[in-house]
Parts: structure tokens; C-alpha cells; sequence
């Protein structure tokens, strides 16, 4: 087994990070893209400069990455950093990882906004994702490379 690689037997759940004000709204309508959610009364938890660069992002063989729902290997991630003042308005929802074997889920090997993003099939595009900068349990590290690289994998779309 390569200790480096995904696997999917450890998987024990997904995460979705949203405003608690949300939560009705996701169990009548589901977990929605950002283009299917901006149809609909919610609160963003979006950057709008995360969301500029996104705009511009085309999932290889699929679709805008807006068209997509945004799933976590682990909540505990930047964007959870970034809006730790907002902690008391914000839950994150566990997700079955059963959605891995819905048809067009795709997963992406790190931030989806980054330059450096790989796309790839799920399920079995597990295997583009790393295991051990995910599941990190800080972003330090000495080398200057490797800390962005554990900063910026997390990602999964459906």
C-alpha cells in the first residue's frame, strides 16, 4: 500500500463547510453549486477574490467549476482557517462517501483555484490525492514548497 496515495477505505466521510442559516435550505434542495445556490436566498461563505479566480476555472472534460459542489477530504483546511471569526455561524456537514460513485463526481488533487490544480474522475482519482499533506495536522513545515502544498490540498467536486 503507498502510504502517500488516498485511500478510500479510510475515508470514513466527506465534509461540507456552510452557514448554519443554510442547513434548511441544503435538506429541501441538497448540496447546490455555487451557479445553482446563487438562484436561491442563502449566506455565502465565499471569498469573492477565491470566487474570481474560480470563474475562470474549467474542469478538464467537464464543466465550469462553478457548476460544481465543493466537498472536503477534511473540513479542518484554509478556508475554515480564514473564517474562524465566524465559527459561531458556521457548521460543517458530514457526507457520505458513497457520493464518490455518483456519475461526474470529480476530484481535484488540491485547490481548485490554484494554478497547480489536477483534476481527475472519482473514484478512482483517489489515487492524484496525498494522503498525508490532507490529513496534516498543521500547514508549518520548513520547506517553503512543501507548506504551500500541504496548504493547498483538500478538494473534492460532485
Amino acid at each position: 500500500m503507498n502510504w502517500l496515495v488516498m485511500n478510500r477505505a479510510e475515508l470514513q466521510e466527506l465534509h461540507y463547510i456552510t452557514q448554519i442559516d443554510n442547513v434548511p435550505s441544503i435538506l429541501q434542495h441538497g448540496i447546490l453549486s455555487h451557479s445553482r445556490a446563487s438562484c436561491l436566498t442563502h449566506k455565502s461563505m465565499a471569498m469573492p477574490e477565491i470566487q474570481d479566480r474560480r470563474s475562470s476555472v474549467v474542469v478538464p472534460n467537464g464543466r465550469p467549476l462553478h457548476e460544481y459542489a465543493n466537498l472536503y477530504f477534511c473540513a479542518r483546511n484554509p478556508m475554515l482557517f480564514k473564517r474562524q471569526s465566524q465559527r459561531n455561524e458556521m457548521c460543517v456537514l458530514r457526507i457520505s462517501v458513497d457520493v464518490l460513485d455518483l456519475p461526474g463526481v470529480v476530484i481535484a488533487d488540491c485547490n481548485a483555484s490554484s494554478r497547480y490544480v489536477r483534476f481527475a474522475a472519482a473514484p478512482s482519482g483517489l489515487i492524484i490525492v496525498n494522503r498525508q499533506r490532507v490529513f496534516a495536522e498543521d500547514w508549518t513545515d520548513p520547506n517553503r514548497i512543501e507548506y504551500y502544498r500541504k496548504k493547498l490540498q483538500n478538494a473534492l467536486r460532485f
